[in-house]
């Protein structure tokens, strides 16, 4: 799988639309559409962005390496079932 195809995995496994992907990130539909097809150069400030919206593991989008998301941190789990009492 290259770094196009991973972007479209990551967008199609939380069932969202190129639109409404690209607005999480600040872009059209159609940057998103052109990224997945491999049409543009993909800029390093896209990838990061990618990983801090979305909790992707920066090396698995870039390399294939790894998981595809980070794990939340135990500590921030620990504060979220203690807040919503679960």
């Amino acid at each position: 799988m290259n770094l196009s195809e991973r972007i479209k995995y990551i967008r199609e496994d939380m069932e969202m639309s190129r639109a409404a992907f690209g607005e999480t990130l600040g872009v059209s539909g159609d940057v998103i559409n052109n990224m997945e097809r491999g049409r543009v150069e993909i800029k390093e400030y896209m990838l990061k962005l990618i990983c801090k919206v979305h909790n992707v593991n920066y090396f698995w989008l870039t390399d294939g390496k790894g998981e595809p998301y980070l794990s939340p941190p135990p500590v921030l789990m620990d504060d979220v079932v203690e807040k919503y009492e679960l």
